[in-house]
């Protein structure tokens, strides 16, 4: 029998890659705030039921009782979007976030996986960042990010099994657009030059969606575990070596702009990703060249 999942968010851009790959292994089930729809179609236009809920106790104890899920993977939060946006707006991850785990407790559903974000670290951290360091988050998108996972060990204490995973920052086909690596690829398509700003001093640590995804396979495959989980790439790159990389995976001869008085984050962004590796059992199989030649299969 398929084990059945409730998932958050699954019609975001995670959650059609997980429903893509997971579709044949397991029995899915979309939650979300969409309203009149019944069903969500993922990249490869295969259709989920979805129930729509105001993530509020009584709408979420509903749709546990209705579908009676083995785990839950836990999707749904609402991202930047502007620069003005105040607490207000990201409260709602922690209220999203405290009634799922709520209603996972008042239902016996205990292996649950939680997904978090890099930006809860900041320059503040001694680097590699660890998952015991002392998070210092800048910005209210972290703080939020960073309060959901208080409240996961808060329901971790009364007998939950969350495992929460700080996510680098993901690429993948059907990302938002208007990103860097996204400009790149469209340029480098259409055989435009690519232009890299400041002084190549910085370097990001990013995550394929497919890793993503099979990182939360191997955290379902845990249900004994709890706790807190960086997931990334074995290594960095600066904004040189994404140009450098996009170019040769759509083989645009145009040439690459440094224009090194352009203002650009010239920060290190780098987590340690041995604990993953050593009890979940998970590491990276994409780097990003190989990510990006994924990727332009979509293309």
């Amino acid at each position: 029998m398929k084990l059945k999942l409730l998932i958050t968010g699954g019609s975001g851009f995670i959650g059609k890659h997980l429903c893509n790959i997971f579709g044949k292994e397991y029995d899915l089930h979309i939650v979300g705030t969409k309203k009149d729809v019944n069903k969500v179609e993922t990249f490869k236009y295969i259709e989920f039921p979805y129930y729509v809920t105001d993530y509020s106790v009584e709408s979420l104890k509903d749709i546990f009782e209705k579908i009676k899920p083995d785990a839950v993977v836990h999707l749904a939060a609402h991202r930047p979007e502007g620069i003005n946006e105040g607490i207000v707006t990201y409260l709602e991850n922690l209220r999203i976030s405290a009634n799922l785990f709520e209603a996972c407790l008042n239902n016996n559903v205990s292996n649950i996986v939680n997904t978090s974000s890099r930006l809860i670290y900041s320059q503040d951290n001694p680097q590699p960042w660890k998952e015991d360091s002392q998070i210092t988050p800048k910005g209210y998108y972290a703080l939020s990010k960073y309060w959901v996972e208080q409240t996961a060990e808060y329901f971790n204490n009364k007998g939950l099994q969350i495992k929460t995973l700080r996510l680098a920052q993901v690429i993948g086909y059907g990302e938002r657009e208007g990103y860097l690596l996204q400009i790149y690829a469209e340029n480098a398509k259409k055989g435009l030059p690519l232009t890299v700003f400041g002084e190549c001093k910085g370097k990001r640590h990013y995550v394929y969606v497919n890793d993503v995804v099979a990182a939360i396979k191997a955290a379902l495959l845990k249900p004994e575990l709890k706790g807190i989980y960086n997931i990334g790439m074995k290594n960095i790159y600066g904004f040189d070596e994404l140009a450098q990389t996009i170019n040769k995976v759509y083989g645009n001869k145009s040439e690459i702009i440094f224009n090194k008085e352009a203002k650009a984050d010239e920060n290190i962004y780098k987590m340690d990703i041995s604990k993953a590796k050593r009890e979940l059992g998970w590491s990276a199989k994409y780097d990003l060249s190989s990510a990006f030649v994924d990727m332009s299969k979509f293309s």
